[in-house]
């Protein structure tokens, strides 16, 4: 697959998770970076007087071609998709940090997760919930029956 070929996925990519227009324009930010860093890199070359022969030329290729590389995985690395480990999620209990009326933000595992009540009801600020399911990055949570533990959550 050529660089072509990548920087077009990339650029497809990104034009789902952001829009064409800001995907476009990071793309030309990303190639317009890489091409001042050759031509500082070529002026520098040029300033210090080193001779441009077949090898110098051939390192510098390969030079060009790993900062284009390193471009290329930056920016598919900040466009991919996240990633949610459901199954470590699934069955954890957390604490409710904004109430649940329909949809809320619980803290589970020490992250915070927007929510809502696998049965559509209200869950307030402060107790205790178990997660049943994933939709995306949403959590269906229910509320832990009989739990007389009403955690205070601060900062």
């Amino acid at each position: 697959m050529s660089w072509v070929d990548k920087g077009y996925k990339v650029l497809k990519r990104a034009s789902n998770s952001m829009g064409r227009t800001e995907a476009i324009i990071a793309f030309i930010d990303e190639f317009l970076l890489a091409v001042i860093a050759i031509a500082v890199i070529a002026v520098i070359v040029v300033g210090f007087g080193i001779e441009l022969n077949l090898v110098s030329i051939a390192a510098f290729s390969v030079l060009i071609g790993l900062i284009l590389y390193i471009a290329y995985l930056a920016a598919k690395s900040q466009l991919g998709k996240p990633y949610i480990d459901k199954d470590r999620l699934l069955g954890k209990t957390g604490v409710v940090v904004e109430d649940l009326n329909p949809i809320g933000v619980v803290k589970v595992n020490g992250e915070l997760w927007s929510a809502q009540d696998l049965r559509g009801k209200p869950i307030s600020r402060g107790d205790r919930v178990i997660v049943r399911k994933i939709e995306g990055l949403m959590l269906y949570v229910e509320k832990i029956e009989g739990d007389d533990k009403h955690i205070q959550e601060h900062g």
